[in-house]
């Protein structure tokens, strides 16, 4: 897959491709430097020290979202859930923007790997949207039944005006 081979107006697709990365790279690299600014206006303090520990601690509260998961279960699991599901797409997104770059990209244990893409459909199936759109039940929250429930009480007021 390589960038679009289409053109806009009298710009070609890959020039437009690749405009919005370098704009894209330039925007990170502006906050990446004030970011970094007022890092560098802080105290100096040793962070080496139990560098096991440390990177432990990040596994677990980071990663593993154990914080959340304690205080209150089921909100901390749907939290857990929406991050894990976001860096799954994250990863996704690299891959892509990979490929467009060059075809020979890949992402070591994803590019089409088994666990990969079911971890995907998975996510892909859970998502918000997907939920919404299954709940088709009396009273469910798909766009079919909340139509048809306006249509029916547009009809109502519509009979009660006149």
């Amino acid at each position: 897959m390589l960038p679009s081979h289409q053109w806009y107006g009298i710009i070609p697709g890959w020039l437009l491709f690749y405009a919005l990365i370098a704009a894209a790279a330039v925007l990170f690299g502006r906050r990446a430097f004030y970011l970094l600014r007022l890092l560098l206006k802080g105290k100096p303090l040793a962070r080496w020290d139990r560098i096991p520990a440390r990177v432990g601690r990040v596994i677990v509260y980071v990663f593993g979202q154990a914080r959340l998961l304690a205080n209150d279960f089921w909100p901390g699991l749907m939290h857990a859930t929406i991050f894990w599901g976001f860096v799954i797409l994250t990863l996704g997104t690299v891959e892509f923007f990979g490929k467009a770059v060059t075809e020979s990209f890949f992402l070591p244990a994803m590019s089409d790997t088994a666990p990969y893409l079911i971890i995907e459909d998975v996510f892909s199936v859970l998502s918000v949207d997907r939920s919404v759109k299954s709940r088709t039940s009396f009273g469910g929250t798909a766009p079919k039944n909340v139509r048809a429930q306006a249509k029916k009480w547009l009809r109502k007021l519509e009979k009660e005006e006149s």
